[in-house]
């Protein structure tokens, strides 16, 4: 029995009323990826930003700036270093960012909430105005979480391989730690309470259209992580949304996957 399937089995012999907590706290723990060997913390100034002034963000290039977020549980702002380089490469300014519990930023504890306050805490901190924002995974739906909260303003947003709604960390957790069906319902709650609207609310409030902003969504047919289909769902509701798919592209390294790279470079160039 694997070391999460016994933490489950504990679990259920828990008091119901500690069981949440302690699916949260497990779920939330920073996952610290070694780097793929980017050239981004060579190449790139590191600024700090938040409240405490205490997480870093990375910034490349000279031009209209570009805000890139990294995904759930990876090398932070590592893992955009390739994209971030091409785009600074056609004239603009890239800031990347390590969000709590990644790359160079600390944190105890990762999540959608954290992504979020960390991403409006950025944008706040700014005294230039945002061109376009690229998101990979988690860190997609949060930009568009903060989008919703009014807290980010782009003209253009790029998804990649983000889902529609924060199921992953769910649907990872009902399968390592074999969560009972009114446990799953609690923490899918929960996930929701991060955004601040019910469950079935959270797509179209994050994706609802606006005239002046675009939208590209680049998933792949592939993905196991992150179902490709909900950019046909995201599309449902942003209808103007450019949608891109690719074949045989893994979930984690889309951002570096060289048709993404040109997909992004294409979508932010074009009526520029």
């Amino acid at each position: 029995m694997s070391g999460f399937k016994i933490i489950g089995v504990a679990l259920k012999l828990l008091p119901k009323a500690v069981q949440l907590n302690v699916v949260v706290k497990l779920v939330s723990r920073p996952m610290r990826i070694p780097s793929a060997g980017s050239e981004l913390s060579r190449l790139a100034e590191s600024r700090n930003y938040g409240a405490n002034g205490n997480k870093v963000a990375w910034y490349i290039g000279t031009g209209p700036l570009i805000v890139c977020v990294h995904g759930w549980g990876g090398a932070g702002a590592e893992d955009m270093g390739k994209l971030a380089i091409a785009l600074s490469k056609l004239g603009f300014t890239i800031a990347v960012l390590d969000l709590s519990g990644h790359g160079a930023s600390p944190g105890k504890s990762i999540g959608f909430g954290v992504f979020i306050r960390d991403i409006c805490e950025f944008s706040e901190s700014l005294d230039k105005p945002i061109y376009a924002v690229v998101g990979f995974s988690a860190g997609g739906l949060s930009l568009m979480a903060a989008r919703y909260l009014g807290k980010v303003y782009a003209k253009k947003y790029i998804c990649i391989a983000s889902p529609c709604k924060p199921y992953p960390p769910l649907k990872e957790a009902v399968k390592s730690l074999d969560l009972s069906e009114e446990l799953t319902a609690k923490y899918q709650e929960y996930l929701a309470s991060e955004f601040g609207v019910p469950w079935d609310d959270i797509t179209k409030r994050c994706f609802a259209s606006c005239d002046d902003q675009q939208l590209c969504l680049i998933y792949d047919n592939t993905d196991t992580f992150v179902k490709p289909a909900d950019a046909d769902e995201i599309a449902s509701i942003w209808k103007r949304a450019l949608v891109v798919k690719t074949n045989g592209n893994k979930h984690r390294l889309m951002p570096v996957a060289d048709e993404v790279i040109q997909a992004v470079a294409e979508f932010i160039v074009g009526n520029r």
